[in-house]
């Protein structure tokens, strides 16, 4: 049953990380794998995820983003791709022409922008992701060359207001998805935990039926309230005393047989 449990594979996981640390801090003297050592040191913080469990909420928010990275990371892939298509456009058509255009004192930082693929991919992320940067090259580009409006608007369409939303609805998606898959969870829960306490009080009554005769009397559930352990401890765990277990019965015994 311990390999059943995913927390025990995380715990397992830490104290093999621990010993690696451990073996490795007394085997190499090299001040460059020290930064091994460090990140395996970093890995002990991950034991206060352990510290979610407790607080149901907190996890269940935590297994919704979860659900969603996968869409969050397709996403990023995807804008990646967009943004690496309309650097090669860019450099194909605008950076051919950025030699003859004065920009004022920002034409050589414009023409960095555009020299090569690396470069024009992360102007292009300042400008179309964080929304930052429009005014230094791209106002005055578009002013001396208006034909260029038609790259940068059509990419700000298609990166920003495009699959930026669109990637918000599929993780909006992905998270609705996985928040339906928690109430089913949950349902499934109750449910094994109501069969769980049937189970518990078929136990009881045939630990209560001493003769065998498919029925319990009071003086049946009063003994075996004193001389069986475990029936007093279930009983007394629904607030249940002594006391109590006469009105329990009256309550329970609807055809008033007395068993």
């Amino acid at each position: 049953e311990f390999f059943l449990s995913r927390w025990h594979h995380f715990d397992l996981v830490i104290v093999i990380t621990g010993v690696v640390d451990l073996i490795l801090d007394f085997a190499l003297d090299d001040v460059q794998w020290r930064l091994l050592l460090k990140l395996l040191r970093i890995t002990r913080l991950a034991r206060a995820i352990r510290l979610v469990a407790f607080f149901p909420e907190l996890y269940r928010f935590i297994q919704l983003f979860a659900c969603a990275m996968q869409a969050l990371f397709w996403g990023c892939m995807l804008i990646f791709f967009m943004l690496i298509c309309w650097s090669v456009i860019s450099l194909e058509f605008i950076n051919p022409l950025l030699s003859d255009v004065d920009l004022g004192g920002d034409t050589e930082t414009c023409k960095a922008h555009f020299n090569n693929l690396f470069r024009t991919a992360l102007y292009f992320f300042q400008t179309l992701v964080v929304g930052d940067d429009w005014g230094t090259c791209i106002n005055p580009l578009v002013d001396a060359l208006p034909g260029t409006i038609v790259v940068f608007g059509t990419a700000l369409v298609t990166v920003q207001l495009g699959f930026m939303n669109l990637i918000l609805s599929a993780i909006v998606d992905a998270a609705s998805s996985a928040r339906s898959q928690d109430h089913e969870q949950r349902a499934a829960e109750h449910q094994r935990l109501e069969r769980s306490r049937m189970e518990k009080w078929r136990s009881i009554y045939r630990t209560l039926d001493v003769n065998n005769d498919g029925n319990i009397s009071l003086e049946e559930l009063l003994d075996g309230f004193e001389s069986e352990s475990d029936v007093r401890e279930y009983l007394q765990g629904l607030d249940l005393n002594k006391s109590d277990l006469a009105d329990m019965f009256d309550v329970m015994d609807v055809d008033h047989s007395g068993g």
